[in-house]
């Protein structure tokens, strides 16, 4: 409860700074009209002051602020439709993308990373840190837009973008044709920093007396390094779960949303981002502080269920 009420001005300072800097950057939503010699001033300002543009910062403010508290985000200012129209048709497209490559990666990272800690300095430890360090080198547009090439346009196995074909009855190959090139991407690159991260949480833990302790008494290798080591080796990494899983649920993945057109909450945060887009921008971008908080907080939790030492009174 304590954690939860700090997250209150936490999401206040959040809002403030997020609504502060969106309408101090140059630019606005309606700027481009004013390029347009058939449109003349009194045009641009009427569309300001009818979505309240030409009021005072602070009043704007209090009137998007009440707005959220209410869970109202808003009309989009470029095509006219409801804020919440648009995460509600992104969010699914998005939870699909990520949910499935987090998935992934969490059945990739584990088992490399206990293997890379638990054979240190040997073949194998050298091969994962060799493929993590690539794949922390690599882009990921760049990955992707060379996947692109060299699958999409060289041997045209599979599409270069979007979600789904234009047309064609609902079939989940279909979707799956289309998921294969942006969950690989999202896959190699990321994988590598949770597989690093379990490797350095395992090679602490395995070093521990109380390790040492239960080899000494004949405890089989697999039940000291997934029943006691692993468990400890968890806290650290429930962090990074926690400040990394939510946010990509909700926030999407920015670059390979772009990079593939997939019509998620990264691509529309983009779009909106480059049309400024101010309800949109702010809408997407407090509902990933609120699940940064959250995935902190559940990861506070977490810590409680993985070691026995820390208890929450």
């Amino acid at each position: 409860m304590r954690r939860v009420l700090q997250s209150i001005p936490t999401l206040l300072i959040i809002m403030i700074a997020t609504f502060a800097l969106v309408h101090l950057a140059p630019g606005g939503p309606f700027a481009y009209l004013v390029l347009n010699p058939h449109i003349n001033r009194s045009e641009v300002l009427r569309l300001e002051a009818a979505y309240g543009l030409n009021l005072p910062l602070p009043i704007q403010f209090i009137h998007w602020f009440w707005a959220m508290v209410h869970l109202n985000f808003g009309i989009s200012f470029q095509g006219g439709q409801q804020v919440a129209t648009l995460i509600g048709a992104a969010l699914p497209n998005t939870l699909l993308l990520v949910g499935i490559s987090l998935c992934i990666i969490l059945l990739i990272s584990f088992p490399i990373g206990i293997l890379a800690a638990v054979k240190q300095y040997s073949v194998a430890d050298y091969t994962a840190t060799i493929l993590s360090f690539g794949g922390i080198s690599i882009p990921d547009f760049w990955l992707g837009l060379m996947l692109m090439i060299v699958f999409s346009i060289s041997l045209n196995w599979l599409p270069a973008g979007g979600m789904l074909t234009i047309g064609a009855p609902f079939s989940i190959w279909d979707r799956i044709r289309y998921l294969i090139l942006p969950v690989t991407t999202y896959v190699l690159v990321n994988q590598a920093y949770f597989s690093r991260y379990i490797r350095s949480s395992m090679l602490e833990v395995v070093r521990q007396d109380y390790i040492r302790t239960a080899r000494s008494k004949g405890v089989r290798e697999r039940v000291v390094i997934y029943k006691h080591a692993l468990r400890n080796a968890m806290i650290p990494v429930a962090t990074i779960f926690g400040l990394t899983i939510l946010p990509s649920l909700v926030g999407g993945a920015v670059i390979l949303e772009t990079v593939f057109a997939w019509p998620g909450m990264g691509r529309l945060y983009y779009q909106s981002a480059v049309s400024r887009d101010y309800p949109t921008i702010l809408a997407i971008t407090l509902i990933a502080a609120f699940a940064v908080i959250l995935g902190n907080l559940l990861a506070d939790l977490s810590y409680g269920l993985l070691d026995p030492r820390v208890q929450y009174d």
